[in-house]
This record gives C-alpha cells, structure tokens and sequence, in this order.
C-alpha cells in the first residue's frame, strides 16, 4: 500500500512545470513575437522606405506572409489551448504536429512564398532560413522528446487504463 501511495505522490499529472512553459509559448510567446517581428519586418521597414508600398510585389509577399502568420497563429492558439483544456492522447499528437509546423515548416513555406513572388530560385530564398530551421528543428525535437517521454503528460493525456501510456 505504502509503495502505491508513494508512486502517486512522486508522479507528476496536470498543467505545471514544463508542460505549462509549453503551453505559453504556444498561445501567448509565439504569436507575440511572431507579431512583433513581422512588425519591424513590414511597418517599420515601409516607414523608412516608402517606396516599398507602391511594389505590388513586395506588397503581395507581405500580404502572403501575414495570412501564414495568421494560419500559425490559430494552429497556435488551438494547440496550447488543447493542451491545458482537453486530456486525450490525440492533444499530444496535435501538439507535436503544431510545434514542427511552427518550428521548421514556416520558415520553409516563407521560402517558398519569397520564391514564387519575387521569381527566385528556392535555393536563394531559402539561404537566409538554414539557421532558422536549424535551430528550430532541435528545438522541436526537443519538446517532441518531452512530450513522448514525459511522466507528468503520459498521467494527464493518457488514460491509466487505455494501454496507450505505455507507447505500445
């Protein structure tokens, strides 16, 4: 008795510690620095260079990168907010899959915009990003180990009872 009483204890389960680090920045880091980035990028940079909004192409990008932003932002949003209000197994998975499109994916589809709207060679477009993806994919490579390994998701996302905690 006194050996299950003492797993209970020492067993971590519901919002906290990192899991609760994740979720703000999902809903409240990503997409307020994303803001502020694309702020500094497009406002302040047309500010000093009017000339920028009368290109119909420079404002097609800016245009493309916003609504990308605004796709992030909800994928965002729904993740974290799926994480500290829905207990499934399903939650972990979406989770995962926002953090690797946040992560490495967007940079790579900013790419792929740059290129089809300015006419260039991807392989040009995407020069700027290598660090970018890089960096981010061992962030999310990271947070996918602590979401598949950790003791205190597997006791909120997954059901005692289910045979999913295990991973088998």
């Amino acid at each position: 008795m006194n050996r299950k009483i003492r797993s209970s204890v020492s067993a971590p389960k519901g919002v906290g510690g990192w899991l609760l680090l994740l979720i703000v920045m999902l809903a409240v880091y990503t997409p307020v620095m994303g803001f502020r980035n694309l702020y500094y990028d497009f406002i302040v940079s047309a500010r000093a260079l009017p000339a920028l909004e009368a290109n119909q192409t420079w404002v097609q990008y800016r245009m493309v990168v916003w609504v990308i932003f605004a796709i992030m932002c909800f994928f965002c949003l729904a993740a974290g907010y799926a994480l500290w209000r829905i207990k499934r197994p399903m939650t972990v998975q979406l989770a995962i899959g926002v953090i690797w499109l946040v992560g490495p994916i967007v940079p790579l589809i900013h790419a792929a915009a740059a290129s089809a709207i300015f006419h260039l060679d991807f392989a040009q477009t995407i020069k700027p990003f290598y660090v970018l993806i890089a960096a981010s994919a061992i962030q999310c490579a990271i947070w996918t180990g602590y979401l598949l390994r950790s003791s205190r998701v597997k006791n909120t996302y997954y059901p005692a009872d289910s045979g999913l905690k295990s991973g088998k």
